[in-house]
């Protein structure tokens, strides 16, 4: 992203094009369908009112799929 210094997150994610996100609630299976589909290296976690609530990154996903890798 761009943005002028003093520019606010929230008026940045306004003018982008929305991005993926996941719900608090979907399958892990869900998840990486996500993250595959968009090619991502990390997506957005939010709740009903579109609260972030944190990410998960690919390496999350290895870690759950993969736990003795």
């Amino acid at each position: 992203m761009i943005a002028e210094k003093k520019q606010k997150l929230g008026e940045i994610r306004k003018q982008s094009e929305a991005r993926p996100v996941v719900h608090v609630d979907q399958d892990i299976l869900e998840v990486a369908s996500v993250i595959t589909k968009y090619n991502l290296f990390s997506v957005a976690v939010v709740d009903d009112e579109q609260k972030m609530l944190g990410i998960i990154t690919v390496d999350d996903l290895m870690r759950h799929f993969l736990p003795r890798a």
